[in-house]
């Protein structure tokens, strides 16, 4: 169940950042930068509970979860580093803020 609610919360991430990105907001390029780092991260996150449930075996190429697993750990870093996409999307957010609050310092001055 834990699975199918990670699922559920970043495909309704994916679906947000592609509306806001379709309506060429500001808004969209910081959704897809959430969902660029909450996807490699919740696969990672199904995979390990998938490769528990299996015990030992689970780390065997009996499975394909070693390797799914090994792929999406290689697709996680081939796009930078969590730390990298925090860093992006917090200066993103803080630029945002910065213009928002000069145009709100311009109004009040004009008035």
């Amino acid at each position: 169940m834990r699975c199918r609610i990670e699922l559920e919360r970043t495909r309704l991430l994916a679906l947000e950042a592609a509306d806001q990105l379709g309506n060429k907001t500001a808004r969209g390029i910081i959704a897809m930068a959430k969902e660029q780092i909450a996807a490699p991260n919740m696969a990672l996150m199904v995979l390990d509970m998938a490769m528990q449930v299996h015990g030992a075996a689970g780390l065997l190429s009996d499975f394909v979860l070693a390797h799914l697993w090994a792929t999406a750990r290689a697709l996680g870093i081939a796009d930078g580093p969590d730390e990298l996409s925090f860093e992006n999307f917090g200066d993103r957010i803080s630029s945002q803020q910065a213009d928002s609050f000069k145009q709100k310092e311009k109004i009040n001055k004009s008035e």
